[in-house]
């Protein structure tokens, strides 16, 4: 066999050893906690927007139900499909690269995105499916530039399409950014791809309506918060590229600009094509190959810049470096031999550096037995996952709801104050195997601090007679929005501390049940 038929199953085992190294390590109670919940709420027959409040199209909560379904509801199932999905990634990031770049350069591009992607712990969210699915979006496009045809113009559409039912605004970035080069070269096919990307969003709005989902809620949910609300709520300032130095020690400034440049990447890698390109456009040196990676990678990696105008930290970064990991390849294999090793170098050092030093930490404990101080989930859907010594007592919390509470009975799981926050822990009632006893399971600022939401709440909690609720006491702090703010509204707070009184103390949770 010539080896050269060994390389791609090599490189996919060698990516998800990688992945699996540390995948069963912490626990999301907020964003992996919503996907995972709502997958149960799903299972149980609800419907998202009806029955429970998503900002998120439902379409990680539905994959994540048909995992269940199939192999029961626990956070190994859910860890096993997430490493898929970004494994998977992988070899869409190899296959999409290698028709614009070498070999070397496709592994490059492919291997930064497990990196980045993997110490991002997008476990369960949305945002991995979303940016794998692009990924094949992206593949197809590609494919469709180097010889255009029915097929690959539809499959990169209906992709695009099925992104809209993961994050439905990473959906419309990938249909914008295809219609450019569409539009320069292609421009008949436009109405063939347009009718086939919303084709799927908008068979998805008509099955939710048609099952019962009240359309204004849908619009409300999906389409008026996220452009109104979300924005007052969850803004953040934009980190300093170059931090300040003071009485800093040297390593921690070293981590501050390591982690300014990761967050600016994007922004330098769009400056850095558009000055290349100006001067190789100069000299009469870009070829239609270059245009069409232009014209892909760059409307998305601006595109995709739209997700950390609210939320500009490392988190929300993160995606916008995959199509500018792509700017970065094009730019690499136009420069000279020099520049483009330092290039590689210094990408290697500022993606890999970090991420590789967890994984060392990680193999150590796993071959060379070193002592680590670590808790292992007894809970039986964390069976298997491991974390820091101070989650015992978040264990503890659970397992006494799971004695006191029948399976059938509902409970309520929410902040110590209802009039702020920022987080909510979503996940306690997954662990707990318990519902949630109000359609807003998911605590969000601006829209469960608003008084008719809270009254909705409050009757919700009446109605099923809730015995139990968990207040988490760290509902963290953002002071440059709305969520570190007081409503003003305190009708759940008042109805809790009325009807129920404190039985328990966990530390950051506090268990009360109501009164007789």
């Amino acid at each position: 066999m010539d080896r050269r038929d060994l390389f791609l199953p090599t490189f996919v085992i060698g990516n998800l050893a990688y992945v699996l190294v540390g995948s069963l390590h912490y626990l999301g109670v907020d964003d992996e906690g919503c996907a995972l919940y709502g997958a149960l709420r799903v299972l149980a027959g609800d419907l998202p927007y009806r029955d429970f409040w998503s900002v998120y199209s439902p379409g990680q909560m539905y994959l994540l139900a048909g995992a269940f379904k199939v192999f029961g509801a626990s956070l190994l199932v859910e860890r096993a499909v997430s490493v898929a999905i970004l494994v998977g990634g992988s070899v869409l990031a190899y296959f999409a690269a290698s028709l614009i770049f070498s070999r070397s350069g496709a592994v490059l591009t492919s291997v930064l995105w497990t990196v980045s992607i993997d110490s991002s712990r997008f476990y369960g969210n949305t945002m991995l499916s979303t940016l794998t699915l692009s990924l094949a979006a992206w593949l197809f496009l590609l494919l469709f530039l180097r010889s255009p045809g029915l097929v690959p113009l539809l499959a990169s559409a209906l992709l695009a399409g099925v992104v809209t039912l993961f994050r439905q605004d990473f959906g419309a970035y990938n249909v914008l950014a295809a219609l450019l080069p569409l539009t320069i070269w292609y421009r008949r096919w436009i109405p063939a791809y347009v009718a086939a990307a919303v084709s799927v969003p908008a068979g998805a709005v008509v099955a939710l309506v048609v099952a019962g989902v009240p359309a204004s809620e849908l619009m409300a949910d999906v389409v008026w918060f996220p452009l109104t609300g979300y924005a007052a709520a969850r803004r953040l300032p934009w980190p300093a590229l170059i931090p300040r130095t003071g009485g800093a020690a040297p390593l921690d400034v070293l981590w501050d600009l390591v982690n300014g440049f990761r967050f600016y990447f994007p922004l330098m890698a769009l400056i850095g094509v558009g000055v290349a390109a100006a001067w190789l456009a100069r000299r009469g040196s870009l070829s239609r190959r270059d245009f069409e990676v232009l014209a892909v990678f760059g409307p998305l990696t601006v595109l995709f810049l739209n997700q950390v105008r609210v939320r500009p930290d490392m988190a929300h970064s993160v995606p916008t470096w995959v199509p500018a990991f792509f700017l970065l390849g094009w730019l690499v294999t136009r420069l000279a031999p020099p520049a483009a090793r330092f290039v590689l170098a210094a990408a290697g050092v500022v993606f890999g550096i970090i991420p590789l030093l967890s994984k060392a930490a990680f193999l150590a404990v796993l071959l060379l037995a070193v002592q680590v101080p670590e808790f292992t989930y007894s809970l039986p859907r964390a069976r298997g996952i491991t974390d820091t010594p101070a989650r015992e007592r978040y264990e503890a919390v659970i397992e006494y709801i799971r004695r006191e509470v029948a399976p059938d009975e509902p409970i309520y799981v929410g902040n110590y104050r209802n009039d702020m926050g920022v987080t909510s822990d979503v996940l306690f009632y997954f662990l707990a195997e318990r519902h949630s006893a109000t359609k807003y399971h998911e605590l969000v600022p601006g829209v469960t601090t608003r008084s008719d939401v809270q009254a909705t709440m409050v009757e919700d909690l009446r109605r099923a007679r809730v015995r139990y609720v968990i207040l988490r006491r760290d509902i963290g702090s953002e002071p440059s929005n709305e969520s570190s703010r007081s409503s003003g509204v305190h009708l759940l707070d008042r109805y809790i501390e009325d009807h129920f009184r404190p039985v328990m103390d966990f530390g950051n949770y506090l268990v009360a049940r109501r009164r007789e």
